[in-house]
């Protein structure tokens, strides 16, 4: 038996402010010569430059499995908290810097995925609707396996799909 040794290096990086109280990127690339996909979710938790938590994993290997080739990470919110509750002592200046990052991860990747729950924080979720509305011909929504739109990702499974986002409904 031939033993076959295959090697990837995985370009990871992570943009913070300062004190690293907001993320605004998390980018993983393993094959820039395959489709790049943004995934936009409500914030960041404990994932970084090094260190993943089980939403990305599930996210990178979705999109392994499925020919892309890496993942620009973005939230709705860049203020790091594991628990959603913890948005509330975010500082809201941090909000309009993290548009620049949003709109920008989503001009330079090839599709868009909208990855958070339907609810709350619909004011932001609308601002950030129309602040990527004309890029919606690559923006899409995971669907489950029973068809229900706007699945969070810590719940990925592979027979997920993706379908274009109705920027209408939401």
């Amino acid at each position: 038996m031939n033993v076959i040794e295959k090697k990837v290096t995985i370009t990871s990086r992570a943009l913070y402010s300062e004190d690293k109280s907001n993320r605004y990127l998390l980018e993983r690339i393993w094959d820039d010569r395959l489709p790049i996909a943004a995934v936009l979710m409500l914030n960041p938790s404990i994932a970084g430059e090094i260190k993943t938590d089980r939403t990305v994993m599930n996210v990178i290997n979705y999109l392994i499995d499925n020919g892309f080739g890496g993942t620009r990470v973005i939230n709705l919110f860049s203020h790091v908290s594991t628990p959603q509750s913890g948005l509330k002592s975010r500082d809201v200046f941090q909000d309009s810097i993290n548009n620049d990052y949003i709109e920008k991860a989503i001009e330079d990747s090839c599709t868009s995925i909208i990855a958070w729950t339907r609810g709350s924080y619909t004011h932001r979720k609308e601002e950030v609707l129309k602040l990527i509305e004309k890029y919606r011909d690559k923006v899409k929504i995971f669907v489950d396996e029973d068809g229900i739109e706007g699945r969070h990702p810590l719940h990925l499974k592979e027979n997920w799909g993706l379908k274009e986002y109705n920027f209408k409904i939401y």
